[in-house]
């Protein structure tokens, strides 16, 4: 049971940086200097876990000559594509710990 619920947590917190960090590349889009994050996600035994790689300086966003754009580096699409399959992720998990939870309270409820 402990096993599931922290499963479950690591798959919430792993979800959460994924939002946090596209969140924070949507809105540095036209950000001149900023390097965008892309979460890198790992199986470990206790769970998922998420890291951030940032892009080399090189590849900060610079503005466009002549004006006051900027040339993003965030792709929007792909962006808002993970945005939505981290809040599937981060439901899963949500009803993964849920049902932990209430099978360990059934455990109980038996032992007493």
């Amino acid at each position: 049971m402990v096993t599931a619920i922290s499963t479950a947590l690591a798959g919430l917190n792993a979800a959460s940086t994924r939002v946090a960090v596209r969140g924070e590349n949507i809105a540095n889009a036209q950000s001149e200097g900023y390097r965008v994050g892309v979460p890198v996600q790992t199986a470990q035994a206790a769970g998922p876990v998420v890291r951030v790689e940032r892009a080399p300086a090189d590849k900060a966003q610079t503005k466009i000559p002549g004006t006051d754009l900027v040339a993003s580096q965030v792709d929007l699409a792909s962006e808002l594509t993970d945005l939505i399959i981290s809040g599937a992720a981060y439901k899963a998990s949500a009803k993964v710990l849920k049902a932990a939870s209430e099978m360990e309270k059934e455990a109980l409820d038996i032992l007493a």
